[in-house]
């Protein structure tokens, strides 16, 4: 039993994590990469800019799938105004507790 608590506190701290990467700005990345690397033709820059954005969306759509999945899949019974403080404590300790 403890191993599946870690197992879902992982699943979901990751699945947070991964949607904060997408939330970051890393396309200003390009603007470094551009002065650091001298890439000076507009289609280098483009070609680096879309795979960022890219790379971004799909860790961002990751960790939505994983966060949601494995929030549905321990929530399932929980009524839609507890659901913020059991999600912030299945978040922090793993366990779902139902009040």
């Amino acid at each position: 039993m403890d191993r599946k608590i870690k197992l879902v506190k992982l699943k979901i701290q990751l699945g947070v994590l991964l949607i904060f990467l997408w939330w970051l700005p890393f396309w200003l990345i390009a603007g470094i990469v551009d002065t650091a690397d001298d890439v000076h033709s507009a289609s280098k820059r483009r070609h680096i800019l879309i795979t960022i954005i890219i790379v971004q969306s799909i860790l961002g759509i990751i960790g939505a799938i994983l966060l949601g999945k494995t929030l549905m899949e321990n929530m399932k019974h929980t009524k839609f105004r507890k659901f913020p403080k059991v999600a912030w404590k299945l978040f922090r300790t793993g366990k779902y507790e139902q009040d």
